[in-house]
C-alpha cells in the first residue's frame, strides 16, 4: 500500500497528517483514493488530468517531476 508524504500546504485537507497510506496501483489511482478519503486534496494534486505543476512524486525511492 502506497504511503503518500503530505506536504504542510496541504495537511488542512487531511487532519493535520504528514502521511498517509491509500490504495492504488499507480498514480492516478493513488490520487483518487486520496480524493475519496480527503475531499478537495484531488483537486489540489491533478490538473487537467495531469498531475499538477510543480509537482513531484517517488516511486521505490526514485523521484519523477510530474
Amino acid at each position: 500500500m502506497p504511503t503518500v508524504f503530505i506536504p504542510p500546504q496541504m495537511r488542512e485537507l487531511t487532519g493535520g497528517a504528514a502521511e498517509v497510506q491509500v490504495r492504488g496501483r499507480n498514480v492516478r489511482q493513488v490520487i483518487a483514493a486520496l480524493e475519496a478519503r480527503f475531499p478537495g486534496l484531488g483537486d489540489r494534486l491533478q490538473h487537467d488530468d495531469q498531475v499538477a505543476p510543480g509537482l513531484a512524486f517517488a516511486i521505490d525511492g526514485v523521484i519523477s517531476p510530474r
